[in-house]
């Protein structure tokens, strides 16, 4: 039996110098991931997939993922951009971009909702999200 789901890649930037950042950018990822699949909106996050595996000692970034993340872009039937700060100077979201564009896939760029922050615990998280938007405001 054909599985019919339909998955579609949730991109958006991890790395960074600050782990903070990293962290907030996964909590925030997998907030997202939450909130689309609770809608029947099924996606695969490579920060959701991949983070559990650098927190064991293994190294993150497109450098040692990018091989990975392009073989399941090719598995998806749509391509989102997550739009959290630093999305359009990452590295690892223009390759993917630029991998989904080449396979055809419909682009869809989004922003984080505002209703996910009620799914992150940490409030350092919450309130570094806040500081990079008025930044990149």
């Amino acid at each position: 039996m054909k599985n019919s789901i339909l998955i579609a890649y949730l991109s958006c930037p991890y790395s960074h110098s600050n782990p903070q950042i990293r962290l907030m950018r996964v909590q925030l990822v997998n907030a997202m991931a939450y909130h689309l699949i609770k809608r029947k909106i099924y996606v695969y996050s490579p920060l959701t997939h991949n983070a559990p595996l650098i927190a064991l000692g293994g190294e993150g970034g497109w450098d040692i993922w990018g091989e990975f993340d392009l073989a399941m872009i090719a598995r998806c039937h749509k391509f989102i951009i997550l739009k959290l700060p630093g999305w359009e100077s990452s590295k690892g979201v223009a390759a993917e971009t630029e991998a989904a564009r080449k396979l055809k896939l419909p682009i869809e760029e989004m922003e984080f909702p505002e209703v996910c922050l009620n799914l992150i615990k940490d409030k350092d998280i919450i309130e570094l999200h806040y500081k990079m938007l008025k930044a990149a405001a």
